[in-house]
């Protein structure tokens, strides 16, 4: 029986006599969301990651391929977090407007807002009757705001991946029930949308295999065939057409920069196996009891990462970190018949036993795609008591004022997790606008140059053409070499090293330290070889009392003493080969590691984790 039907034979839960208004009620409610979305994406500048992920949209219109560009164009950065599917998004406003700094983030929460709002398009038939449509709404919108909302405003990989593959799962359980060819097609490019935005949408893809065989259980038929053949090759020729540019791009980068090609690889194998994956355990493990304490560890993160997306709850954010797994699983038991939830909850499912089992990262972020789809889910499995609904966007609510209350214009402009509303002009896009208007004034006394990931990128993105700023890894490989026999001594290490080991393996022992963050103390003694000077440019987003910031921003900013620009957020500051000399002597040696030192480690971890008959915890006590 259609859904039609079943409203038929019901009388309407509506007790203000009119049918249509609790339809516009739920799209008074989602302007409402939307007015706050765009609010603060006309307030904000973009941050470092997402200026970076801008570039590499500009960079690809501008004829460089999918390339990073800080000191050297890099094809297929391992850095570069998100995909095609949401760079090609970043590119819309590039190509129509220019790198106009201000219109990735309007243009980005469009996106976001009409995907949502596609999804509830979608999900309106399940909820028809009453007021139960404009509660859903009302829920699920209150909800994202309190749960680090800037990422419907950001222009970041997770908040599109996740709304490509709602919407995408949601058109395949139509497409089962209708077998229409059209959803089955715009289905199957959506999930290769989400999977070309974030790779681990994989772990959505693997539950939604599962999800369709439990739905369609013995009902096989042609029809179903046919369908799910024109989604699968939907998803497929764009994901395999995108990894063979990928390999022509690599092959060619091979051939005519096999330095750059090999550190690649290694920054891309570093970066998939310590970053959540789980690969860690291949080579980690010594024992089964290793095993299980390592398995056991990892759900005590996952919730305490929960536990943190959801703080704005205060006292019940730990119950709520603990629903998200039991949620799931009950809710496929609880919804095994309802073909359109299935569809998400199998695969939540399966990313939560990434989470809860595997993923060892300390980064929240990866986790934050597990908990907008818990809000989408609750909602559904509660849309059938409506007053339960009712009761929750009271709570919301009461939260969300307490929050205006709490948080003042300054707070949210640092954080930028509370929802609130912006009605005087942004200082830091005024200070942008004036660092800029001075980089393109006035001439500079050396190339511009930053550290690291600690890049003004911002700037690099909002300036004309390509690849003005510098790697200092890159140009400190020029002037500095290490010296082992001091990194020794100053970081008391056992004096059996001066013979034992070679000056590569410490050079991988001191950047191990300082890429895992491990040795905070850790420094590299170094011997100077040629003089070296840049302007040191630093934003907004780079500065702060951090260790890691203290090393590559403000320790740059005390000791280079020629200030070009400064103000609130902004600084532009020639760094004199004395000023360097100073910054190594303070901290008793170099506290960043530089490229090539960086390229040594990379091939010593390929090396030690990709023969599984090696175990490096044997091998590197250091």
């Amino acid at each position: 029986m259609t859904a039609m039907a079943m409203n038929r034979g019901r009388k309407p839960l509506c007790f203000l006599g009119d049918a249509r208004l609790p339809l516009l009620a739920g799209i008074v409610f989602f302007l409402l969301f939307a007015a706050l979305v765009l609010n603060h994406a006309f307030y904000f500048t973009m941050d470092a990651d997402e200026a970076f992920n801008a570039t590499i949209a500009k960079n690809w219109l501008a004829g460089y391929g999918y390339s990073s560009s800080l000191g050297v164009i890099f094809p297929f950065d391992p850095y570069i977090s998100s995909g095609p599917a949401y760079t090609a998004v970043q590119a819309i406003p590039v190509a129509l407007w220019g790198n106009d700094p201000d219109v990735q983030k309007p243009f980005i929460a469009v996106v976001h807002l009409l995907l949502f709002a596609n999804v509830l398009r979608l999900l309106w038939p399940l909820m028809r009757d009453g007021w139960r449509f404009p509660l859903f709404v009302a829920f699920t919108a209150s909800s994202y705001a309190l749960l680090d909302f800037k990422f419907w405003h950001r222009p970041a990989g997770e908040m599109l991946s996740l709304l490509y593959f709602v919407n995408g799962a949601l058109l395949l359980a139509d497409m089962l029930a209708t077998r229409c060819i059209r959803n089955a097609l715009f289905s199957g490019l959506l999930l290769a949308c989400a999977v070309l935005t974030k790779g681990q949408a994989l772990l959505w893809m693997a539950g939604l295999a599962i999800a369709v065989l439990l739905a369609i259980g013995r009902q096989w038929s042609w029809g179903v065939c046919r369908v799910l053949a024109v989604s699968a090759l939907a998803f497929l020729l764009p994901v395999i057409g995108w990894q063979s540019y990928k390999a022509g791009v690599m092959a060619a980068l091979a051939q005519h920069d096999p330095g750059l090609y090999q550190y690649a690889l290694g920054k891309d194998w570093h970066f998939f196996s310590t970053h959540g994956s789980g690969m860690y355990l291949l080579w980690e493990v010594e024992s089964w009891q290793d095993l299980w304490r390592r398995l056991s560890s990892t759900p005590l993160l996952a919730y305490g990462k929960f536990r943190d997306i959801f703080h704005a709850y205060g006292v019940v954010a730990p119950l709520l970190a603990v629903l998200v797994p039991l949620l799931a699983l009950a809710g496929v038991w609880l919804q095994r018949r309802n073909r359109a939830v299935l569809l998400l909850l199998v695969p939540q499912c399966v990313f939560l036993l990434w989470a809860f089992l595997l993923n060892n990262s300390v980064y929240t972020h990866q986790m934050l795609p597990a908990a907008w789809l818990f809000v989408l889910l609750l909602a559904l499995l509660l849309v059938r008591w409506p007053r339960w609904l009712f009761v929750l966007v009271v709570v919301n609510v009461a939260l969300l004022s307490q929050q205006a209350l709490r948080n003042t214009e300054d707070s949210c402009l640092v954080t930028r997790l509370a929802a609130c509303i912006h009605g005087q002009p942004n200082p830091v896009r005024e200070s942008l606008a004036n660092v800029l208007a001075f980089l393109q004034s006035q001439p500079l006394p050396a190339p511009m140059a930053n550290c690291g990931w600690y890049f003004a990128q911002d700037i690099e993105f909002a300036l004309p053409g390509a690849n003005h700023i510098r790697d200092c890894m890159r140009l400190f490989d020029e002037a500095v070499t290490f010296d082992r026999d001091a990194f020794i001594t100053t970081n008391k290490l056992p004096e059996a090293f001066r013979t034992a080991r070679s000056t590569e393996n410490l050079i991988s022992i001191y950047v191990n330290k300082r890429k895992n963050l491990f040795g905070g103390s850790f420094v590299a003694p170094v011997q100077w070889q040629k003089p070296l000077d840049f302007t040191f440019v630093a934003g907004i987003y780079m500065m702060g009392a951090s260790l890691e910031q203290q090393r590559n921003v403000m320790s740059f900013l005390d000791h280079c003493k020629q200030v070009l620009y400064r103000d609130r957020f902004y600084a532009v500051q020639h760094c004199r080969y004395e000023d360097l000399q100073a910054y190594v002597a303070a901290w008793g040696g170099l506290p960043i590691f530089t490229h090539s030192w960086e390229a040594l480690y990379y091939a010593d971890f390929m090396h030690t984790t990709k023969d599984l008959r090696k175990n490096p915890l044997h091998m590197r006590p250091y």
